[in-house]
């Protein structure tokens, strides 16, 4: 001690004379080395250190430069030797908070004041047991609430974010919120404090202009080593209002001295009570904050108080209650699992007392009933979303009482009511009519699974538009299935589905949900929806096309789903009834409504125990095929078999085959008796089955030896002219008899039988070919077309049956080109006409020039250029050039015919037609160049215009000397340059 003392004596004393910086940088060093060191450090010692540092705070001459050393000093002090004397105790908070109580004196900064309130912090926490007890002494009261003013008052008014949380850990510390020995005597001095503490803190933590950004600086004032954003709150609250405290009698003596206490009688428990309530009602409201740590602050806040308070702030029970209720299936699991435990200890705890929480909150809970839908349909959004937070919370606190609540015809009434009413839909929504466009031929033949809420991000409510409220109403709806009585509620609800049709699809959504979440559904429960589902009052309505419909078909094909998703592997005892309506929606026109049917036959496979949904389909093919069978026979009455068949095959392999016979024979049957209007319905099949074999048994294209067509010279150029004017002069049949004789294969001769599935695909064909040209037909020609240009591609190897089978389709198909004005029709033509000329090669080649070119010819002068505008026009032109482009590729064609083409590609060539049909034109033209370069040379060449475009072309002009455009040029030197 004497050699400490050595070192600080001459320190302190140059301090006391000059009090600077550079004087009280070497005591400070000095304390800092014995706070380090483990020298002895007396009390005496202490006080005489603390002289000089308390007496020039008290003085105003003093820069603050020098007075943030002394605090610094200070702190270092306190935390190496323990005061231990009341005066000093109270002599040191008076200096220190006196700095920042002074109106007139200036205002020190934001550093000094951050280092009084450590300062202080310090000072409390390490002093000794006896001395921080005497602070809760009415003696020293007045020196705490100094104290506690000051701080309250950085708290409330000061910016700097540190601060703040300093200020509050210092309010935590002066007020010694734990619950030791000396709870009764500290909770009296502490009870004198109350509304200038808990308004201070409520105004902060309730501050109008908390914006979403501030959440994160609330939780930074808050969180502490263990309080939270509200741990100050309810912890002073806790050890004013603890239940043990109620029954004691505050011993208050006469004299000036105890006016400063509060007389904690009756009346003032209930007045304060009730005032706190307000504030705790308050502060309640943020339980639906956007930010986790501030609604897991409040679910600790409520804990605190619920198992300190709960009989002296009775009337807040429920309000606290509630706010823990409403974050049992919060998203974040911390906050969910506080929530629950929280919930269970307090519930215990009045198990203890022999009370229970359903008694305390039934009249809360029946009041909620009644209100609900209501609450629901007037409240705004932050509202609405407090209302099913809170009603999921009473749900998962009732548990299995929630079917005795339900039992209540009333209760359940208005509950289903209010979900009902907030699931309305709007229909005149653009989200939902956007359907109509979203429509394509054919389901895809691998769709990905759509997302599960996937067909609720469609659905667009009347009001509300966020998905946080949809969720919560789904998962309501699942904790009904989970807790309420299965039967009961879903023959309520389907009662409303039945007698309501403007509440059918809000129906049809909470039935779907509710078996998703049921906990007891059954078979005979799944059959009372399927059988509601399935029937014909519902499921076929398809012939209309409006959204409502869509969305109906999609939440009843969810229905299924869902119904396999509550009874499992039992689901597949419902297949037969089932499975066949959900694989004919997965035929829809609708994408959506074919995707919902993807989805539900995803979980009905995983459901079964299925690998796939081919591994489903496959499974259950037979007896699809046979219903499929016998709904041809009606095939008037509905569409259902031909979607069934199309879906099937398109999710079969080829061992379909073998099951398909008597229905395919049954189509053959309809088609070759013409069952009128009927027959659009049964192409679309024999189209998905030509492709489905393709699929099957791919085909290799036809190799034919690849016409060498060299560059003929002018000299032959002119001798194959003469020679084909000469063959031109022949009697037309005379030459297709010979060209037929030299094609002709000895009939005698062994042939090797035709596979399984080219013999069917001819005998599609030929039940097909019948009607292309037929006027009664005309409609249908398209489809026929396409059946046919896919079925020509099978049977390519198939030489002696696939060529006559062309002969006899020329000829229809040449009035078709001749006589038809529908585009749709001719893009179907073009099509058919490239698949012949794909398939046979040159065998046709002269027919297929002289029937086919004179209608591409037609076209490409702009013959119906006064019909046809836009896309549709755009789309024929290029089918023509594009059958163009194949035909020079594949066939033999003469000159005069290049030369025709030739001149009539000029006009297309021109930068003022369409990206699609230069393009198209281009290629052309480079087919007709590798069909005769010379020619092709003689077409362009004449006057020069252009000089050295590319070698074997010296100059370029178009042929009768007209000149060239640039937008023409540019496609030239593209064609020059290839």
């Amino acid at each position: 001690m004497t050699e400490t003392f050595a070192r600080l004596r001459p320190l302190c004393v140059q301090f006391a004379k000059s009090p600077s910086l550079g004087n009280i940088e070497p005591l400070r060093e000095e304390v800092r080395l014995l706070q380090k060191g483990d020298a002895e450090f007396p009390h005496p010692l202490l006080e005489y250190a603390l002289f000089p540092l308390l007496l020039h705070l008290k003085s105003e001459k003093v820069p603050e430069s020098v007075i943030l050393a002394i605090l610094d000093c200070l702190s270092i002090l306190f935390r190496t030797c323990p005061v231990a004397k009341q005066s000093l105790l109270e002599d040191i908070i008076t200096t220190i908070y006196s700095l920042h109580m002074n109106k007139d004196a200036k205002e020190f900064s934001e550093e000094v004041k951050l280092s009084s309130v450590i300062c202080i912090d310090n000072l409390l926490r390490f002093c000794s047991l006896e001395t921080r007890q005497c602070l809760y002494t009415i003696h020293l009261m007045p020196s705490l609430g100094f104290a506690v003013s000051i701080t309250l008052k950085f708290i409330e008014k000061e910016k700097l974010k540190r601060l703040k949380l300093k200020a509050v850990e210092c309010l935590l510390t002066l007020c010694w919120l734990d619950e030791s020995e000396d709870l009764g005597r500290r909770s009296h001095v502490l009870a004198s404090f109350l509304p200038g503490i808990t308004s201070t803190l409520a105004k902060v933590i309730l501050s109008d202009n908390i914006q979403q950004s501030h959440v994160s600086y609330i939780n930074d004032i808050f969180l502490l080593d263990s309080y939270n954003s509200l741990g100050a709150f309810s912890a002073f609250v806790s050890v004013v209002f603890n239940n043990s405290l109620m029954s004691q009698r505050d011993n208050v003596k006469e004299g000036s001295e105890a006016n400063l206490l509060v007389i904690r009688d009756s009346d003032w428990w209930k007045r304060s009570a009730n005032k706190l309530d307000t504030v705790l009602q308050k502060i309640c409201s943020l339980r639906l904050w956007t930010h986790w740590k501030v609604r897991l602050a409040l679910c600790q806040f409520s804990s605190q108080l619920l198992n300190n308070c709960h009989q002296s702030l009775e009337e807040s029970v429920p309000c606290l209650a509630e706010c823990l209720m409403v974050h049992i299936c919060d998203d974040y699991e911390a906050v969910a699992t506080c929530a629950k435990s929280a919930l269970a200890t307090f519930s215990s705890q009045l198990e203890d007392e022999r009370l229970s929480l359903l008694a305390l909150l039934e009249k809360n809970i029946f009041a909620l009933f009644t209100s609900f839908p209501s609450l629901i349909k007037s409240s705004d959004s932050s509202k609405r979303l407090g209302t099913l937070s809170l009603l999921l919370g009473y749900f998962e606190m009732l548990g299995s009482r929630v079917s005795t609540f339900l039992s209540s015809v009333h209760h359940l009434r208005r509950l289903s009511q209010a979900i009902l009413q907030v699931l309305e839909l709007e229909m005149n929504s653009r989200k939902i009519w956007e359907l109509e466009v979203s429509i394509i031929n054919e389901p895809k033949l691998e769709s990905q699974v759509p997302a599960t809420n996937e067909l609720y991000s469609l659905l667009h409510f009347k009001h509300f538009s966020d998905q946080e409220t949809l969720q919560l109403l789904v998962k309501i709806c699942r904790r009904l299935g989970q807790y309420g009585d299965t039967s009961l509620l879903l023959d309520h609800f389907l009662e409303i589905f039945c007698t309501s049709e403007t509440l059918r699809l809000q129906a049809a959504l909470a039935i779907n949900e509710i078996l998703r979440g049921s906990s007891d559904a059954n078979s005979v429960h799944t059959s009372t929806v399927l059988s509601t589902y399935l029937s014909s009052d519902y499921w076929d309505e398809g012939l209309r096309t409006d959204s409502r419909d869509a969305l109906l078909f999609c939440l009843l094909i969810d229905g299924v789903a869902a119904c396999a998703e509550a009874i499992g592997k039992d689901f597949d005892d419902c297949l037969y009834v089932s499975l066949c309506p959900v694989v004919e929606k997965l035929g829809s026109l609708r994408e959506i409504v074919r995707e919902t049917a993807y989805r539900a036959l995803c979980v009905i496979a995983i459901r079964c125990g299925y690998v796939s949904v081919r591994d489903l389909i496959a499974k259950n093919v037979s007896y699809m095929i046979d219903a499929a069978f016998s709904g041809l026979r009606h095939l008037t009455e509905t569409s259902v078999s031909p979607r069934i068949l199309r879906v099937l095959l398109q999710y079969s392999d080829s061992t379909i085959l073998s099951i398909l016979d008597d229905t395919l024979d049954e189509i053959f049957r309809a088609l070759e008796n013409g069952f009128g209007s009927r027959i659009g319905l049964l192409l679309p099949v024999l189209s998905s089955l030509v492709e489905a074999v393709r699929r099957w048994f791919p085909q290799q294209e036809r190799n034919d030896d690849e016409k060498a067509k060299s560059n003929l010279s002018l000299c032959d150029f002119y001798a194959e002219l003469e020679r084909e004017f000469a063959e031109e002069k022949m009697p037309k049949e005379t030459a297709e008899n010979a060209n037929e004789e030299e094609q002709s294969i000895d009939e005698n001769q062994a042939k090797t039988p035709l596979p399984e599935h080219q013999c069917l695909t001819l005998k599609i064909l030929n039940a097909c070919v019948k009607f292309v040209g037929v006027p009664d037909s005309i409609r249908l020609s398209s489809q026929v077309l396409s059946v046919i240009e896919s079925g020509l591609y099978v049977v390519t190897s198939a030489t002696d049956e696939v060529l006559p089978f062309i002969h006899t389709l020329l000829s229809p198909l040449t009035s078709l080109l001749a006589h038809d004005d529908d585009d749709l029709t001719s893009i179907a033509v073009f099509g058919l006409v490239r698949a012949i000329a794909t398939v046979s090669g040159d065998f046709f080649s002269r027919r297929l020039m002289d029937r086919v070119w004179p209608a591409i010819r037609a076209i490409l002068r702009g013959a119906d250029k006064n019909s046809l505008v836009g896309r549709r026009r755009i789309n024929l032109e290029t089918a023509a050039l594009s059958t163009l482009d194949l035909m020079a590729r594949k066939l033999k064609i003469a000159e005069k015919d290049l030369l025709g083409i030739s001149v009539a590609l000029l006009d297309y060539l021109s930068h003022s037609r369409s990206r699609e049909v230069i393009e198209a034109a281009i290629r052309v033209v480079e087919a007709l160049t590798v069909a005769n370069g010379d020619l092709a040379w003689l077409v362009f060449s004449g006057k020069q215009v252009l000089k050295s475009i590319a070698p074997g072309f010296p100059s370029i002009h178009v042929h009768g000397g007209r000149e060239i455009s640039g937008d023409l040029m540019q496609s030239l030197r593209r064609i020059v340059n290839s």
